[in-house]
Order: structure tokens, then sequence, then C-alpha cells
């Protein structure tokens, strides 16, 4: 009915980059939905989802952040708990807290089983190998790799949306 016409119309609107309407859409849905059943628990579950990554890409990072805590507690599939908890921490990091980033980002590695370094020396040397492998632009281009050409760019435009998250 109405509330697959909404998805139907989110996801449309989400493929095509409105991420604003497509915001709108799922909210829309969610309203029509009604109260969360365990009938709908999964297309509720589904939508949140996507809330978390639209409202990480658009700027509205409080609103990600309050969706996934929210569904923490109802996911028990530890690599989704662990996407939750990194987009906690992307959602951190967008704003400024760099304490709560890491802590998010430390839990979701952990609930997979990284094993953190055991010593400071050891942390050191990682983090030294991850800083001159991973470079921040402030500007809409990103370097990629050398290539026999010559170095190579590309533009955000061509980085998925989901990939922008991460």
């Amino acid at each position: 009915g109405v509330r697959r016409s909404c998805l139907d119309a989110a996801h449309l609107a989400e493929s095509s980059n409105p991420n604003e309407e497509a915001l709108s859409y799922y909210r829309k849905a969610l309203e029509l939905m009604g109260n969360r059943t365990a009938n709908n628990l999964e297309s509720w579950i589904a939508i949140k989802k996507s809330l978390i990554n639209l409202n990480l890409i658009t700027g509205h990072f409080s609103d990600a952040l309050a969706i996934a805590g929210e569904l923490l507690p109802m996911v028990e599939d530890r690599l989704e708990k662990a996407k939750l908890y990194k987009s906690i921490g992307v959602g951190h990091f967008r704003q400024g807290s760099l304490r709560d980033c890491i802590s998010n980002l430390m839990i979701a590695l952990k609930s997979l089983d990284f094993k953190f370094p055991a010593s400071d020396a050891e942390m050191a040397v990682m983090l030294h190998s991850l800083k001159a492998s991973v470079m921040f632009t402030g500007s809409d281009i990103t370097k990629t790799k050398a290539s026999s050409s010559g170095e190579s760019m590309r533009r955000d435009s061509d980085i998925s949306e989901e990939d922008k998250v991460i």
C-alpha cells in the first residue's frame, strides 16, 4: 500500500542522491508503519539503518547517533552490532569528539575479535602505519595510489555514498 510506495520512493530517491528527500520518505514510511511489532521488525530495523547512513551523509549526526543507540540493544549479530558501533564512531568523529569516536570504533573492532597491540610501542607502529596509508584532505578531491601514468585523482562524486560514510 502507501507504506510500500513510500519505501519504493525512498529507495529511488536514495539511489539518485537527493538524500534529504530520501530521509523524508523513510521517516514517512516509519510513520505509516506504526508501532514496531514482531511482524514488521525486520523492515523497521532496515529503515532505521538507512536513516543512520543518510543522516551521517547529510550532516544530521545527532540523529544518526540517536538511531544507532536505539538499535544497539535490538541487534544480536556481531557484524551488525560492529557496523552500528562504527556508525556511532563516525558520527562522533564528524562532531569532533575524537575520544568518543575512538572508543566506539574500538568497541566495533573488539566485537569482531580484533587484537589490539599489547604495548604502546606496538600501538605507535600500527598508528604510524595507518597514518602513512591514509590521507585526509579538505577539498572534494581524494588522491588515489599513483599509477604508471602518474598520479590519478577522483572526485567525491566517484565514491559511493557507503564508502563516504566509512
